[in-house]
Order: structure tokens, then C-alpha cells, then sequence
């Protein structure tokens, strides 16, 4: 029986460690992710196109917690499933997918930052209902088409992976430039007005959201990129045998940890929202209020002055 590539098969202190670890992301992504989505159906005031992009990027960034990481558990922890190629299959195909799905969302929230501080008054001009919805469909089939080359060449597909990646990287590294060059001199602009005015309260916003932007790019960076790199490698392997000389033991190695790191990006992009997106941490705090029945003080004693103020 042929042995399956890419079944996780490393030594067991470090196939524990990765396994615990994909639990614990795995729980950080599902539960972070889905409170976002709840949030956004829930509220009118976030259901917004430019939110579009991050409800796309939210339902990847669960699916990766509800269903991949805990594949990756089941293969971490048990030999016959590591041993299971058609379960092995379907994990690597699903990775393929969320993880291609969450690159494609991270792209569009880039380019739609870009849009939002580049064309501010004539937005919805640039950006209109049909545009994301075409938008969304294309970075989700893309990923869904890719995994299938795989059934011909792990070479071709590790290419298409590289070329797809570096497409989605030099777009996002361009808005990058774009949207820091564009916050800085807006700061830099607000800093210099005295008076408080709507268009600078609307500035203040979307310079907070840009950075937000910013973090997430930085983060799939760190996370995700790496793949892409181990793909290179293994594309040049397959077209020059021996030009980069690795065992399977470290191929396997290489794979599991990078694999994990990767997937840790789901679980930090509801952070980033919590921490610096106002609109997002006023509505979870306000849902976590609800949730547990429990009301500030203050804002009782604000809302009965608001009371008295309008009996009057």
C-alpha cells in the first residue's frame, strides 16, 4: 500500500505539540469568527459592501476552525487516519480551499480599503453591489478550480499555488504602500485641524480601519507566505530533481509546522477587529451585554437622563 504524502507523519512529541495546538486555534478561530458573522447579519449598521469582504473573510476564517484544524487533530493524534489517503485527500483539498478562499477576502479587503480612502465621496460609484458580488464569486473559485490540478501533477499544482500567491501578494503589498503613504498624511492632516468637523470624525474612521487593514495583510504575511515559499521549493524539486536536496522526514516536518502557522491566521484577524475596528468592538460589546444580561451602570443612568430629557 503506497504511503500518503503529506499525512502529517512526524515524530510524536512534535505531532502532540502541533495537535494541541491546532485545538486550541481551532477553538480561538471558530468561536471569534462566528461571533463576527453574528454581528454582521445582526446589525444594519455593519452590513455595509466594504464589510462584505470581511463576512467572506469571517466564514473561511470558521470554516478553517469548525472543520480543518480539527482534521488536522484527528490526523495528529491517529495513526489510521494519517494512513487514510482519501481522508488525507479531503483534509489537503479543504486547506487548499479555506485557506485560498481567506487569501482571495484578504486581497478584496485590501483593494476595497484602497478604494474607500482613494474615492471617499464617489465610493459607492467605484464600488457598486454588482462589482462585490462579482468580486466575491471570483476569489472563491478560484481556489475551489485549484486543488483539482493536483489529480495531475503536485509539480503544476505547487506552481499555480506560487503564481496565484505572488498575484494576491503583489496586489496586497501595492494597496499596503497605498493605504500607509495615504494614512500618514491624513494623520498627519488631522493633526493639524483644530476644529472638529463630520469629514474629519469620517477621516478618523477610516484611518482606524486602514491600520486595521494594514495588521491583517501583516499577519497573513507571517502566516501564510511561508506555505508559499515551501511550495516554490517543492515546484523546483519536481522540475530539477536533486536541485534542492530535503528527506521526506523533513518535507513532512516542514509541512505540519508551516501548515499550523499558517492556519493560526484565522484565529488573530477577530482580535485585530476587536482592537482596532470601533464599529466592531461597540457591537460585541454591546451583544456581549445582551448575552449575559448585564447592563453598565452608566449607561443606565446616561439612558434615564435621555428619558427625562425628551418627556420635557
Amino acid at each position: 500500500m503506497a504511503k500518503c504524502i503529506y499525512n502529517l507523519d512526524v515524530s510524536e512529541p512534535l505531532r502532540y505539540f502541533l495537535g494541541f495546538a491546532n485545538i486550541l486555534q481551532g477553538l480561538a478561530s471558530t468561536f471569534g469568527n462566528i461571533l463576527v458573522l453574528i454581528l454582521v447579519i445582526n446589525n444594519r449598521r455593519l452590513r455595509t459592501r466594504s464589510n462584505a469582504f470581511l463576512f467572506s473573510l469571517a466564514t473561511s476564517d470558521f470554516l478553517v476552525g469548525a472543520t480543518l484544524e480539527p482534521m488536522f487533530v484527528v490526523q495528529f493524534f491517529s495513526h489510521s487516519y494519517r494512513e487514510d489517503c482519501g481522508f488525507n485527500m479531503i483534509r489537503r483539498y479543504l486547506s487548499t480551499l479555506l485557506m485560498g478562499g481567506a487569501v482571495g477576502s484578504i486581497a478584496l479587503v485590501s483593494y476595497d480599503r484602497w478604494m474607500h480612502l482613494t474615492k471617499t465621496i464617489r465610493y459607492k460609484e467605484f464600488m457598486p453591489k454588482k462589482k462585490v458580488a462579482i468580486l466575491l464569486t471570483v476569489a472563491w473559485i478560484i481556489p475551489v478550480l485549484i486543488p483539482l490540478v493536483r489529480l495531475t501533477s503536485e509539480v503544476v499544482y505547487s506552481a499555480i499555488i506560487i503564481v496565484y500567491l505572488c498575484l494576491i501578494l503583489a496586489l496586497m503589498t501595492t494597496c499596503y504602500f497605498v493605504i500607509a503613504k495615504i494614512v500618514r498624511a491624513r494623520e498627519v492632516n488631522l493633526r493639524q485641524r483644530e476644529e472638529i468637523t463630520p469629514f474629519s470624525r469620517t477621516t478618523t474612521n477610516h484611518v482606524r480601519v486602514a491600520k486595521a487593514v494594514i495588521l491583517v495583510i501583516l499577519c497573513l504575511l507571517v502566516t501564510i507566505m511561508p506555505v508559499c515559499v515551501y511550495h516554490g521549493v517543492t515546484a523546483l524539486n519536481g522540475l530539477s530533481p536533486g536541485l534542492i536536496n530535503i528527506s521526506d522526514n523533513t518535507k513532512e516536518i516542514c509541512y505540519a509546522v508551516l501548515m499550523t502557522i499558517g492556519l493560526a491566521n484565522s484565529g488573530i484577524n477577530p482580535v485585530i477587529y476587536y482592537y482596532r475596528i470601533p464599529e466592531f468592538r461597540k457591537s460585541m460589546k454591546s451583544f456581549g451585554a445582551r448575552l449575559f444580561k448585564w447592563k453598565n451602570p452608566n449607561e443606565t443612568s446616561r439612558s434615564a437622563d435621555l428619558s427625562t430629557d425628551t418627556s420635557v
